[in-house]
This record gives C-alpha cells, structure tokens and sequence, in this order.
C-alpha cells in the first residue's frame, strides 16, 4: 500500500537526499572579508547519497513484501548515514574546523533518519499484519 506512513518517511528521505545533492556541504571561514569557499560533494559523498536515494525510491515500490521493503530501508538509512558521516569528516576535518555548516550536510542526515523511521513503520506493521492473522 503506497499509501501508508512508510511510504511518506521514504519521500521525505528521496526528498531530502535529493536536496542534500544539491545545496552546499559549508563554506570555509576565510581570514579576508567576503572570501570563503564552498564546499560541495565530492564524487564519494555523491555516490552514497544517489544510491541511497535509488534505493529508496526502489524501497517504497516493494509495498507487497515487507520483510524485504524492511531490510531495504534500513540498509539504505545507513548509506544515508555512511554519506553524512564522510561530509562531516570532509568539513570538519579537511577545513580543520574552520567551516561554517550549511543546510546540506544535516538533509543528508535527515534523509538517513527518515529511511531508519521507515523501516521501524515497516516493523509495526508487519507486527500488526501477523497479529490479525493469529486472530483469524
């Protein structure tokens, strides 16, 4: 049923692993005024954010096995984070901490948390689909 909860936290997380692509990661503080550069994904970062956002467009079509459509979901939520994870090793790390964040680097994040939310909605309701079927 595309219709659900899990479906809706899997668009958010497309949405926002889309988004996460596209806005700036930071921007390096510069000791001139007006001079900063802006840090965007690099081809890794890149790389796990498309998968993942693949995988879960992928995930919300699987509605008809949900064991599957739940095991999906959690593995792309942890590509989601494996990518945040690597932005914030390039940000902080790479600039020496001297950056200021942008909103890209937390969609990534989020796009990671509303994936794991997905798979815990998948959960339940698997949960809920067996307890009907001990009652019948």
């Amino acid at each position: 049923m595309i219709q659900r909860i899990q479906s809706v936290w899997l668009a958010v997380g497309v949405l926002c692993g889309t988004m996460g692509m596209v806005l700036p990661l930071g921007v390096t503080i510069a000791t001139a005024p007006n001079v900063g550069l802006i840090i965007h994904n690099d081809f890794i970062s890149m790389s796990l954010q498309f998968f993942g956002t693949v995988g879960a467009i992928a995930t919300i079509f699987q509605f008809k096995n949900r064991r599957l459509q739940m095991k999906i979901a959690k593995i792309f939520g942890g590509v989601f984070l494996a990518a945040f994870s690597w932005e914030i090793w390039k940000v902080v790390v790479q600039t020496h901490g001297m950056a200021t964040v942008k909103p890209g680097l937390f969609l990534t994040a989020l796009a990671g948390a509303c994936c794991l939310m997905a798979g815990r909605a998948i959960q339940k309701d698997e949960a809920l689909v067996k307890s009907i079927d001990r009652l019948r």
